[in-house]
């Protein structure tokens, strides 16, 4: 390979992958039948993220995008890219197990350094078509999700199509995010999200390793670095990114503008936005310093067919702590610690675990048809993740060991 050029993997049906593919940690890429379609891979990513174009029914997808930025980790969960639709990462940020559907051709935007927690969901439409009565005119279209810089996201939520959180924002644990803005520094949660504070920024500094003397080393944060202003000149308009995405036709046009105008703006405060900020007269801010799309080598290599496990590592995966955490012993037991905290919880409780019981056997139901249909890799034994002994502690929780007694119950007649 030439110095400085890029390597593009491109198969029969001009599917194209950007990128090294040495450095991409256990990713699972699946163009189904396909066409035109482009991964980019600004640098290095980890985790074991699965990628689906066409969901996992596999349908024919054309000109959709994924643009996966450096130093991305994807700890587990899906995508289900479907045709027309742009997927965009930025660098430094982070997801734990989430599960995204995009379709309706709509895009889903995340800028740089934003830490996503664990079993949230990403959708840009309703599953099924909605009319009105009388004009017979559909009136549930889809909508794009935009996630600026800096932003956390808590455990469980849920993320609607149309929602809009810009830079330095916060999302509660177990949220629904609606089609509504949630602004830069403000704190929110509830369902539906809604703001319960402004003027707040936060830190990935996490208590967990401090004791009661070094936890006063945080009692104060003097630095401004995650505090943002809204500046009309620089300031990237979702919707006009929107409309600008949605008029190339395209996955390389749109790769382009991604590259130039989101990747290539490392302005602090270009998804910072207030309530009070006048977006009227706003136009895209494009940083002409920096060499764009054009400028770029890129070495073709043809294949009949692209990879579908796009890791090229041999180092063990890890996965072996999430594979635990999904299966049901434990599931059932983290329902039952997280509601026996009041007589109403305990009340609730069996209709909790009924439904927890039927959404897993859901999902593995889906599960066990994509293996079948070979749209998902071999799964691997336990013993075969680099994290085994981790997962073997998890096993020893009270939560495994409470669903596991409780499924040992339900299954003795006596």
């Amino acid at each position: 390979m030439g110095e400085n050029l890029i390597p593009v993997l491109i198969d029969e049906n001009n599917n194209k992958i950007y990128g090294d593919l040495s450095k991409q940690g256990n990713l699972t890429l699946n163009f189904g039948g396909g066409k035109n379609n482009i991964v980019f891979f600004a640098g290095s990513s980890s985790g074991n993220f699965k990628i689906f174009f066409g969901g996992y029914n596999g349908f024919p997808v054309s000109n959709s995008l994924v643009f996966i930025g450096e130093n991305v980790t994807l700890f587990g969960g899906d995508l289900n890219i479907f045709s027309d639709c742009v997927f965009y990462i930025g660098r430094n940020s982070n997801m734990g197990n989430s599960y995204f559907w995009l379709s309706d051709c709509k895009n889903f935007i995340m800028g740089d350094n934003s830490m996503m927690s664990w079993e949230l969901w990403f959708r840009s439409t309703d599953q099924h078509m909605i009319y009105d009565n009388n004009t017979h005119q559909r009136i549930n279209q889809g909508k794009s999700i935009f996630i600026g810089d800096h932003v956390w996201g808590g455990y469980a939520s849920s993320f609607m199509k149309g929602m809009q959180a810009y830079s330095g924002s916060i999302i509660g644990n177990r949220s629904v995010v609606t089609a509504r803005k949630f602004y830069s520094n403000t704190i929110n949660a509830g369902n539906p999200c809604k703001e319960l504070r402004k003027e707040a920024f936060w830190t990935q500094d996490v208590p967990d390793a401090s004791d009661k003397f070094s936890l006063k080393n945080f009692d104060k944060y003097e630095k401004d670095d995650f505090k943002f202003s809204f500046e009309k000149d620089k300031f990237l308009n979702p919707a006009l990114l929107d409309e600008r995405l949605n008029a190339l036709d395209t996955a390389k046009q749109k790769l382009e503008f991604v590259y130039d105008y989101i990747y290539n703006n490392t302005y602090k405060n270009r998804f910072a936005l207030f309530e009070d900020s006048d977006i009227s007269t706003c136009t895209l801010y494009k940083d002409e310093s920096k060499a764009s799309f054009k400028s770029l080598k890129f070495e073709n290599v043809f294949v009949k067919t692209l990879p579908h496990q796009a890791s090229l590592n041999t180092q063990k995966p890890v996965g072996a702590v999430q594979k635990v955490k999904e299966q049901l012993s434990y599931k059932l037991g983290q329902a039952m610690i997280l509601n026996s905290k009041s007589l109403g919880q305990i009340l609730k409780m069996p209709f909790i675990l009924y439904r927890v019981e039927k959404e897993h056997k859901f999902k593995e139901k889906i599960k066990k048809a994509n293996e079948e249909l070979n749209l998902l890799p071999k799964p691997l034994k336990l013993d075969e993740y680099a994290d085994f002994n981790e997962a073997l502690k998890i096993k020893e929780h009270l939560s495994y060991k409470l669903g596991q007694s409780l499924i040992k119950s339900l299954n003795n007649k006596y």
